[in-house]
Order: structure tokens, then sequence, then C-alpha cells
């Protein structure tokens, strides 16, 4: 009788055995993530011509590139930016040659992703088409990160109430937060054009197969556990 006592008084003598009465503090990470189907096409068209009279090339270039602007122009939605253009000059082996290049560029953006697809690929008869790449638009990602972050909060208030509890404590509060967004991972890239396609070749068919992007966000707390 006397050693169940004894073991009886060293258990309710335990620190974990009974409700806490002094705070503690620890650290807590969540996380919450999805894959999400891309909806925003990027398109990157250029074209260059070479030539000894730069005023003709350069021409040309503007020629290409004004006729290229206007046919994307009637695709509602679509967002142009047309890039650098330039005039240089040739280099040979014996210095400056009597040859210049002249090239333009051209981005295209829209989330309308097939009538940018095709547009894409009536334009490469014009212009070279250097790549294209399917992504997730600002606000769906955004509309997803909003998403993400209440489910994220909803796992952080669960695992702090069950870290409470399981310690012996009522109840807790967020001492710190630092939200750390993750950056977007595609998943996968269905297309990234390896090489340029040449312009005045004949269209090329561009396929619409966008794939998914992982967006995920994040965040570690300091809570302190109240007794």
């Amino acid at each position: 009788m006397t050693k169940y006592l004894l073991f009886l008084l060293m258990l309710l003598s335990s620190p974990w055995a009974l409700t806490q009465t002094l705070p503690a503090t620890t650290l807590l990470d969540a996380q919450a993530g999805q894959e999400v189907e891309n909806d925003e096409l990027w398109v990157s068209l250029s074209v260059s011509r070479d030539g000894s009279n730069p005023t003709d090339i350069i021409q040309a270039v503007l020629a290409k590139l004004n006729a290229a602007v206007a046919q994307a122009r009637k695709l509602d939605g679509v967002q142009l930016q047309v890039g650098n253009v330039h005039t240089t000059p040739v280099w040979g082996p014996k210095g400056k040659t009597n040859q210049w290049t002249a090239q333009a560029e051209l981005s295209l953006v829209s989330t309308n992703t097939q009538a940018l697809g095709q547009l894409a690929s009536e334009l490469s008869s014009l212009m070279q088409l250097n790549g294209i790449q399917f992504r997730l638009s600002k606000d769906k990602r955004l509309q997803v990160e909003k998403a993400l972050l209440k489910d994220m909060a909803t796992q952080f208030q669960d695992r702090a109430s069950s870290i409470a509890v399981a310690f012996g404590f009522k109840s807790y509060r967020i001492q710190s937060l630092n939200f750390n967004p993750k950056h977007d991972r595609p998943y996968p890239m269905p297309m990234a054009m390896a090489r340029s396609v040449a312009a005045d070749a004949a269209a090329i068919n561009i396929p619409n197969e966008g794939g998914k992007t992982s967006v995920s966000v994040g965040l570690q707390a300091s809570i302190e556990l109240l007794p």
C-alpha cells in the first residue's frame, strides 16, 4: 500500500498530469497547397532583317511588326507589348562590316488561350515565334491563394488548440505570425519552345494543353500556451 501511495503521489506531481499554471511558448508551422489549371498564355515573337542599308531593313522590320500588331488588336482581351526595336552593325573578323541587322520584339498575353494560340499560329508566318508558355493569371492566382489562406488558417487553429490541450493548457495566443507565400511551380510545363520558328514559314499549329501550376502558401507562428 505504501508503494502504491508513493506512485500515486509521483504521478500527480508530474508536470503534465495537471493543468499548467505557467504559460509556455512554441513555434508552429502550417501549409496549404493546390494544383490549378493554367488559364493564361504568353507568346513571344520577333522579326529581324539583315542588309547593307539600315533604313531599308528597319522599315521592313517595322512593316512586319505593325502588321502583326494590327492583327493582334482584333482579338479582344489580348495584352500587347512591343519590346526592343533596334538596328545594330554586323561585326566580322576584321571589325565592322557594311552589313546591318534590324530587330523588333512583340509579346502577347491573354486568358483566351485557344484564341491566342490560333493568333500566334497565324502570326508565325509574319514573325519569328520565339516561345510560348502557359501559366496562371494574376487574378486566378490571388483567388486560389485567398482560398488556401482560409484552409491554412483552419489547419493552424486546429493544430494550435490540439497542442495546447495535449500539454495541459487551456488556450493559446499568437505572439508573431510570418506569412510565407511559395513561388508557383509549373506542373508540368507543357510547352516551351526549345528553338525559334522562322518567320515567313507556313503557319504552325499550337497545342492548347495548358497543364497545371502548383500554388502553395505557408506560415510560421510563435504561440503562447496559456494556463
